[in-house]
């Protein structure tokens, strides 16, 4: 950071109180005091299993009875199908209040654990389904039971599904009026679909953790594909693909370790404040990986890659994760704020995709303002100019992201860039450090700053094989030589208060002078 630039920051500072970034020199790094930039909205997220308080059912689709032909939910005597279960009434679960029960003295009631053995399950659909304690629905051991689709519309809570597959083409399984499994009317729409419906009331709290999730899977027959994924046309997969999980206007959803794969976006998130992404893989995807449109959300840890080039360039830009504000004036008004995004890898292609579209952008924030945005630790490897953009920044960090030029044929090398809001309105209140990016780093706006930065060069794709471990393999570990010395190992700032001074994108422990990039040697 240039000298004058800091000393300006310093006395502005002095002057109205303090109210924005204090930066100030010591020793061979520069710190932030007092907590003047935004340093997120969660101090240390660890996933929580809700605890079971009542009784485990089991479900078979194999050698399961309906309850009307005798079953009793037992290890002995399982139930037929998870569908089935909810056809025939034997869950208790309240309405927007608990004076209002449904299905009352059922035998299956919240607290209690419903164990789902192989096979297929139908579908599980809900308008009304809450519950004062946590209801388990999850795999048994070694087992794969497979779920068409989850589509809770409506008012529901205290939800967890763990370890089951939701597979769009299993509505193949099933006959309907239409005759194929993607024409069916109940298939509409994402494969976990969670919206809330204020007119029967609010939705909340719902834990997802080690789904997989897929429009078709990879080896598998499908109605009328010899070759259900790599065997579509552009056309068949712009028509069958659908999203992998859906989240409006549900509070406190957690999904973490989920694999969502041959989708449409990954994750699509609206209206879902204080919720966590953690750990999922996105693959295969035909339009984003994420589309972050809430407040309060932290994504993290999750691996995003393969955008399917389906659509024409000017219908859709692909986007790893793309954000965007709206308010009454539309798209590009309002705030889009309190988004934390650390320790993420967006790759644009790992050659498993079957449209590869290398030009597919990292993190696209065109249409602000974006407040109170925390990023950091993450890994980007696209061809494209937009690595990490910001286009309306207040109040946001951008620390230890590591930024790569995926392909050095074409002209495209991304960048970190944070510049004004399309409407001309500047930045504000931001700060850029400690970054390795292929083409630039650019930032412009009011008290801002960028500092400790390590810039390639749009030219220089094969100068990066001087620093990284497995360029061509997509591990960019630092390598220990003078390149690195020089550039890059204990270059950074510490960062009182954020987690990419502390530890790098792989969990390892940073030195007092933290290396530049998401990863410390």
């Amino acid at each position: 950071m240039n000298k004058n630039i800091a000393i300006a920051a310093i006395v502005f500072c002095i002057l109205i109180g303090m109210a924005v970034p204090a930066i100030a020199q010591s020793g061979l790094h520069l710190v932030l005091q007092d907590e003047d930039i935004y340093t997120g909205w969660v101090d240390d997220y660890l996933f929580e299993e809700p605890v079971s308080t009542g009784n485990t059912f089991y479900i078979d689709p194999s050698s399961g009875k309906s309850q009307a032909d005798g079953g009793t939910g037992s290890a002995a005597n399982p139930w037929r199908t998870l569908q089935e279960v909810m056809e025939e009434g034997l869950i208790e679960y309240y309405g927007n209040s608990a004076s209002k029960i449904y299905n009352e003295g059922a035998p299956v009631q919240g607290g209690d654990t419903l164990v789902l053995l192989s096979g297929y399950h139908g579908y599980l659909y809900a308008q009304i389904f809450n519950f004062n304690d946590w209801l388990t629905i999850k795999a048994a051991n070694n087992a794969t039971p497979v779920l068409s689709q989850v589509n809770l519309y409506g008012t529901f809570s205290h939800i967890y599904l763990k370890d089951i597959t939701i597979l769009r083409e299993a509505y193949g399984n099933e006959a309907t009026e239409a005759g194929s499994w993607y024409s069916n009317s109940n298939v509409n729409g994402p494969l976990l679909y969670l919206r809330e419906n204020t007119s029967f009331g609010d939705a909340h709290d719902i834990k997802v953790n080690g789904l997989t999730l897929m429009t078709a899977d990879n080896s598998s027959s499908l109605i009328g594909f010899a070759n259900p994924v790599s065997g579509w046309t552009r056309t068949e997969w712009r028509d069958n693909a659908v999203s992998g999980i859906s989240v409006s206007g549900v509070v406190n959803v957690e999904a973490v370790d989920c694999d969502i794969q041959n989708i449409e976006v990954g994750l699509a998130l609206g209206g879902c404040e204080y919720s966590y992404y953690v750990g999922n893989t996105i693959k295969n995807f035909t339009i984003d990986g994420v589309r972050a449109l809430s407040d309060f959300l932290y994504i993290a840890e999750n691996h995003i890659s393969d955008a399917c080039r389906v659509f024409d360039y000017d219908e859709n830009h692909y986007d790893g994760l793309q954000s965007w504000s709206v308010s009454d004036g539309g798209v590009g008004t309002g705030s889009r704020h309190d988004v934390m995004l650390i320790g993420n890898t967006i790759i644009a292609d790992t050659g498993a995709s079957y449209f590869s579209s290398t030009a597919m952008q990292g993190m696209g924030l065109f249409d602000g303002f974006f407040d109170n945005w925390l990023v950091e630790n993450n890994v980007i490897v696209v061809s494209h100019y937009h690595g990490i953009s910001f286009y309306g920044l207040r109040n946001g960090a951008v620390l230890n992201n590591t930024i790569i030029d995926l392909d050095d044929t074409d002209s495209a090398s991304p960048w970190i860039l944070v510049t004004a809001h399309k409407d001309g309105t500047k930045s504000e209140n931001v700060i850029v450090a400690n970054n390795i990016a292929a083409n630039s780093v650019t930032v412009s706006g009011i008290e801002v700053a960028k500092q400790n930065n390590f810039v390639f060069g749009a030219n220089a794709y094969s100068n990066m094989y001087n620093y990284f471990v497995d360029v061509d393999g997509n591990d960019f570990d630092l390598k220990k030589n003078s390149y690195t010395d020089a550039d890059i190992i204990n270059k950074g700032s510490y960062f009182s208060g954020y987690e990419s001074s502390k530890y790098d994108v792989e969990g390892e422990k940073r030195d007092a002078l933290p290396d530049i990039g998401a990863y410390e040697y």
